[in-house]
């Protein structure tokens, strides 16, 4: 009996921990798109439809920024996977494609910060919205090699992933 108790004791904690952790990440995350500049926060149609064309928003992505950018204390190698582990679920659960989508146009790694308006000026000089699809996906392949920014340097050996990452995007495209 007293092992029961202290089951179902342990059980009900995680359950409350989980409950707190969840509407922690969820405000997190609303504060993170709420804030974010117009551009991000409603991302172009173009950047939706390519983002599905490639496949994202990549889930797995999204919840170790979440989990990293909505806690205070970075903590062990365990604590950060549980953190990660529970961002995973609160994405998949609570948050439609269209507001993680939202959310992978707010983190989306640029040149010098995040966000894919700043990444649309910092590659072409224009908004998202006035991106053609090349342009659009070239973010994309900066968002996977931020060394591949035109605003930069690119060293010779990321200049051929580049290359190939923005062909493989591109053909992706083509077989739609």
């Amino acid at each position: 009996m007293t092992l029961l108790a202290s089951l179902l004791l342990a059980v009900l904690a995680v359950g409350v921990g989980l409950i707190r952790a969840s509407r922690s990440y969820a405000d997190c995350a609303s504060r993170l798109i709420r804030e974010a500049p117009p551009g991000d926060r409603l991302p172009p149609e173009r950047f939706r439809r390519l983002s599905h064309a490639f496949g994202a928003p990549p889930d797995l992505y999204l919840s170790r920024v979440l989990a990293n950018e909505c806690t205070k204390d970075p903590g062990t190698r365990p604590g950060r996977f549980r953190r990660r582990l529970v961002a995973l679920g609160i994405l998949k659960g609570w948050f439609p494609s269209e507001q993680r989508e939202n959310l992978d146009a707010v983190v989306i790694p640029a040149r010098g910060g995040r966000g894919l308006t700043r990444s649309a000026w910092t590659e072409w000089g224009r908004p998202p919205e006035a991106l053609t699809d090349a342009e659009m996906t070239w973010l994309f392949v900066v968002a996977q090699i931020p060394t591949c920014s035109r605003a930069g340097e690119v060293p010779d050996r990321d200049r051929q992933a580049c290359d190939y990452n923005y062909k493989l995007l591109l053909s992706k495209l083509q077989d739609r």
